[in-house]
């Protein structure tokens, strides 16, 4: 992420640094019976879920929003909590989820 004059920040590429970078689909995490539980995913404005071993959490619920930049990468922005702290972490992906 990078911070500009007004304070704002924009995204850039954890693969190649571009900050043209184009937002897609969400995706909640939510373990179903608390942490280290199985994870069921759920794409934001559809009314399916799915089982699933990838949570961007290792403990906790999750939100991931998937990317793309104009180089052609894609990677998700994924925000997990952790004894009460959040915080936002890039994980580069194959495809869009």
């Amino acid at each position: 992420m990078i911070q500009n004059f007004y304070g704002e920040f924009s995204v850039k590429c954890p693969v190649c640094g571009k900050q043209e970078t184009h937002h897609g689909s969400v995706i909640s995490y939510e373990r179903e019976n608390g942490e280290d539980s199985q994870t069921i995913g759920k794409k934001v404005g559809s009314e399916s879920s799915f089982m699933t071993d990838h949570n961007p959490s290792r403990r906790r619920n999750a939100v991931g929003i998937n990317f793309s930049c104009e180089g052609g990468h894609h990677f998700n922005m994924n925000i997990v909590q952790h004894k009460g702290n959040t915080f936002i972490e890039f994980e580069e992906t194959k495809t869009p989820i």
